[in-house]
């Protein structure tokens, strides 16, 4: 009787097992040549390579090194056996197959993608930064990517289609040869013995898989250090002056102190020439401290004087704000408050909703301002956005009180700068990451000329004015780019400065440096102080003043400051030490100000400490006394 189709077995298969020819499509065999080459191939980008990378990112050498191929190669292998088991079942097989080959190539995009990330950055992802932000993590691909984003998707895709290409080829050699590799029945004996050993070296899997375990963490909403809010009953006013706040993009101080040193080479230029300018009308803290590491975040400090939020961005939930914020308390006082962003996308962070809950009754960002949507920047120029910032103010009733909030944002990472202003770049062949940025700060003060200018013509002086970034950026002192990762000075540490109204400059520090080192958190209760008068907690007027009141309570220079991403980490910041509280690890340093400056010696404190001893013991006092923490 003449064999049929299905009664044929496929070469190299044994009796018994059906195994139609070209069940994984393509025609005719796969040589051996090309198999063994596609899996050589695979093993090199998938087991040897990374793991190689990955040895020397951790600064392992010789023997060391050579054992780490085995963290990626476990996974690798494990694929293998699970692939050539497709092969031997049933009907089923080619579906079964290719959803190996999808997710073998699913799991080499992400492994690479995470490498390059840590070869970039000089970190690891952290999956939470990503699911922090939402669904405005494509914006900000967009925003910092720029022209190179459709060919950054469109390599993606093509180096998904050629991993898949790949595994989809061992897949058809595999089903030729898997008569020859095991029976149907032995398949179960290593794959289970795989397993076991994937198991127990779970931990060597240093890339994919503990981001897996972070996704699954935070599916389960374990609990996070929640924020402390202030006692905001004490910020009643009747108000006095207006109030203008303008919020610059990614101040690091120390970089632009004109002191940093860095890979052997000493950068001493000055960096704020108009801000510095300005500074002779007011009173400029060189180092002053943000107490996060994101503009959303600085938003709930700057506004609000919320500190210790080591959860999910309050900006994307306004509603579990426990208190009441700057805004509605000057909106009741009588003034207009009104919200300026040089972005073009109001729903980005939720700005536009967070601003309207806290008590601003007007928000304008860069297309309600008639500028045209882009979604290949990080916002408009600073420059033009100041002058249609003023025109738009000049059309409102003249004689009201008004706090003015203005954001800008087109200096953000990474920092390209605009061709405009090449003219002015200390560097002109930028060689790292710092050069990149003090070029593109060096165009962000620039503009601060044109803004005082017409903050000047407007107000006529009559106004309190504060110049503050949103937060730091790391430039590399910790081999990190990066603000979702660290704990050091330099992720928190900004430039600030207070120009008081004309007519009672008398009053203040006009023209002085001051020493001290306040934070963002402190600035709600310093405003309505300055406002009327009154004494608050937390406010840091005193340190503005020629001479403050006799017989308050002096200032606490204590801050908390929150690094939420890479495991979370809480700053209790003092002038002289500094503990940090690893949430993920429990563990708690000590860093020592005066005589290890760079922050290169931490002692360590304890281990496996509770975050309730660590506020109970460390925590500053004034975050105790006056202040409503969450449930």
């Amino acid at each position: 009787m003449a064999d049929t189709a299905d009664s044929k077995s496929a070469p190299g298969n044994r009796v018994g097992v059906q195994v139609p020819p070209g069940a994984f499509a393509g025609r005719g065999r796969v040589h051996p040549i090309v198999g063994l080459g596609c899996l050589a191939v695979a093993a090199f980008l998938y087991a040897v390579v990374p793991s190689v990378l990955l040895a020397l990112l951790q600064g392992q050498r010789g023997y060391v090194l050579l054992r780490s191929v085995t963290d990626q190669f476990v996974t690798f292998t494990l694929a293998l056996t699970m692939l050539l088991g497709a092969t031997r079942l049933p009907r089923p097989r080619k579906a079964v197959a290719g959803t190996i080959v999808s997710a073998a190539a699913t799991y080499g995009l992400a492994l690479w993608f995470l490498i390059g990330y840590w070869v970039w950055t000089g970190h690891q992802f952290d999956i939470r930064f990503a699911l922090d932000a939402g669904g405005d993590v494509l914006r900000t691909l967009e925003s910092t990517l720029g022209r190179f984003f459709l060919p950054a998707i469109g390599m993606t895709i093509a180096l998904f289609a050629c991993l898949a290409l790949l595994w989809w080829q061992i897949a058809r050699w595999f089903e030729e040869r898997s008569g020859n590799f095991f029976r149907s029945w032995t398949i179960s004996l290593p794959l289970g013995l795989q397993a076991l050993v994937w198991h127990l070296c779970a931990h060597e899997q240093r890339m994919v898989w503990p981001e897996l375990h972070a996704l699954i963490e935070q599916a389960q909403e374990h609990p996070v250090v929640g924020p402390i809010f202030p006692d905001s009953r004490e910020w009643q006013t009747r108000g006095g002056e207006s109030v203008y706040v303008l919020q610059l993009e990614s101040g690091n101080a120390l970089a632009l102190s004109g002191a940093l040193e860095l890979a052997g080479r000493r950068y001493d230029g000055d960096y704020t020439p108009n801000l510095r300018r300005i500074a002779q009308d007011g009173v400029f803290f060189p180092i002053f401290w943000a107490n996060s590491v994101q503009s959303n975040r600085a938003l709930e400090n700057i506004l609000c004087g919320i500190v210790n939020n080591a959860g999910p961005a309050l900006s994307y939930n306004p509603g579990k704000i426990a208190s009441e914020c700057l805004p509605a308390v000057l909106r009741r006082a009588g003034y207009a408050t009104i919200f300026y962003v040089a972005f073009d996308d109001p729903d980005f962070m939720n700005y536009r909703n967070f601003a309207k809950a806290i008590g601003f009754d007007e928000f304008y960002d860069a297309p309600s301002l008639g500028f045209p949507a882009r979604k290949d920047s990080w916002g408009i120029d600073d420059c033009t956005f100041y002058r249609s910032v003023f025109a738009n103010l000049r059309k409102r009733p003249p004689g009201e009180k008004r706090f003015v909030y203005i954001e800008v944002s087109a200096h953000h990472y990474p920092f390209a700068g605009q061709a405009q202003y090449a003219h002015l770049h200390p560097f002109i062949l930028p060689q790292n990451p710092v050069e990149w940025y003090l070029n593109s700060w060096v165009e962000q003060d620039h503009c601060l000329e044109v803004f005082y200018h017409e903050f000047r013509e407007f107000t006529g002086g009559d106004a309190h004015l504060f110049v503050t970034p949103d937060h730091s950026w790391p430039v590399g002192t910790h081999g990190n780019v990066l603000n979702d990762f660290g704990w050091y000075d330099e992720n928190f540490a900004i430039p600030f400065l207070y120009v008081p109204p004309l007519g009672r400059r008398s009053e203040f520090r006009v023209g002085e440096q001051a020493d001290a080192q306040p934070s963002l958190a402190d600035l709600p209760a310093t405003i309505v102080e300055l406002l009327d008068g009154v004494p608050r907690k937390h406010s840091f007027a005193p340190l503005l003043q020629r001479h403050p009141a006799d017989g308050r309570q002096p200032y606490e220079p204590c801050h908390i400051l929150v690094q939420p991403y890479s495991g979370g980490a809480i700053v209790i910041q003092r002038p002289r030490e500094k503990y940090v509280y690893h949430i993920n690890t429990q563990q708690l340093e000590r860093y020592d100000r005066r005589h290890d400056p760079n922050e290169r010696n931490p002692e360590v404190v304890a281990e496996n400490i509770p975050y309730s001893r660590v506020k109970a013991d460390y925590y500053c006092d004034r975050y105790l006394r006056s202040a409503q923490v969450s449930p």
